[in-house]
């Protein structure tokens, strides 16, 4: 069997907080945990093997069980070490996933990984523990503003929908590959 996780993904992950954001960016933007690219060779299942990439010199090796069964969505286990040497040295991460199941009359569908995932071993002063639910989007899939509002709009109550979509090639980060939340919200606040 092919590896149905294999090719790029673009990686989100956010903190597990209860509170509903409704129509504040800044709470959104709040709870972003990281962002970043992910990298799947094609392996043989159950192998999986790859890359998450936070900005350039600081990648998380991956490596982890894929699990396949007839009828259900193909699922994953994988382990995130930081490189020595790196920014993300001390990073370690568990995730765990499976391919979102595509709706049979789904319209402009994308396909995604959901799952979440838990910070190991403390870094940056930060605590282990820490959990996030993750998104990661297939790349080269094209998007554009009405979409994703219509789609907000068909799958969200009105006072959740966006009002303003900004497509950007990067976020700006930190060495640490945090999202700098105060340049966005002083670049696009008007």
């Amino acid at each position: 069997m092919s590896n149905p996780f294999a090719g790029i993904w673009t990686y989100r992950s956010f903190l597990n907080d209860p509170g509903l954001v409704g129509d504040d960016p800044a709470k959104l933007e709040a709870i972003l945990f990281a962002e970043g690219v992910w990298t799947v060779e094609d392996t043989a299942v159950p192998v999986f093997k790859g890359v998450l990439s936070f900005g350039p010199g600081e990648d998380m090796d991956l490596t982890g069980t894929i699990t396949a069964e007839a009828g259900r969505p193909a699922h994953v286990h994988i382990t995130g070490k930081g490189r020595p040497g790196t920014a993300t040295e001390h990073y370690f991460y568990d995730y765990d996933g499976s391919l979102t199941e595509q709706w049979p009359n789904g319209v402009k569908q994308v396909p995604a990984i959901t799952g979440s995932t838990i910070r190991v071993k403390p870094h940056d002063g930060r605590p282990a523990g820490v959990v996030a639910s993750i998104i990661v989007v297939k790349a080269g899939m094209n998007l554009d503003e009405n979409t994703v509002i219509t789609h907000c709009r068909e799958c969200l109550g009105h006072f959740k929908v966006p009002k303003r979509i900004i497509f950007v090639d990067h976020l700006p980060k930190t060495a640490s590959a945090k999202v700098l939340k105060r340049d966005l919200r002083i670049q696009y606040s008007r």
